[in-house]
């Protein structure tokens, strides 16, 4: 009998130890698709002081089997259906370093003469915004990025969409984000 509980809580150990398989994303460039990362459930977490309800911690997030707590552990709100500050989320787990992919497209940049006529109708009006300018010489001051944004994201099942739109709803909505597995 103890032989098999020591078979089962072992069993019970390497299960509690396997990482969930989660929804992986890869950038489609020039033909090839490149990991992103992956999205995998995360338990429930706490939004009003961001703390997650994993016993184990936010580490546990990759793991298959995950166990939670019932209250916040910093604010001690309840892990029920009624309070809106704790819902279920998600993590991602990245592959390609974050910086490589770019949020937004590019801005567009402006002539000289556009630039000179924007100057003068700003400095006519006392309560003018200034707006930022980039111009053709700094486009070798901006930060590298892989991707383009006309670059499309490729999730495991061949949806696609574009590099913009998988930042707004796959890693935005995820507060718990691991980093220790970029590939250089």
């Amino acid at each position: 009998m103890q032989t098999e509980l020591k078979q089962t809580k072992s069993a019970w150990d390497a299960l509690s130890r396997t990482e969930e398989a989660g929804l992986s994303y890869s950038l489609l460039l020039d033909d090839r698709l490149q990991l992103i990362g992956i999205k995998r459930y995360a338990g429930a977490f706490c939004f009003r002081c961001n703390a997650s309800m994993l016993i184990d911690g936010e580490e546990s997030g990759r793991r298959a089997i995950k166990q939670q707590c019932d209250q916040c552990p910093v604010c001690g709100a309840a892990n029920v259906g009624a309070s809106s500050d704790i819902i279920a989320c998600a993590s991602f787990d990245w592959i390609m370093a974050p910086h490589l992919l770019p949020r937004k497209s590019p801005m567009a940049t402006r002539t000289e003469t556009s630039v000179r006529q924007e100057k003068n109708t700003a400095s006519s009006k006392s309560s003018a915004v200034a707006t930022p300018v980039v111009e053709a010489n700094d486009r070798s001051r901006r930060r590298r990025t892989m991707a383009k944004p006309s670059n499309s994201v490729v999730d495991q099942f061949g949806n696609q969409f574009d590099v913009e739109l998988f930042w707004k709803r796959v890693v935005d909505p995820c507060p718990i984000q691991f980093y220790d597995r970029i590939r250089q």
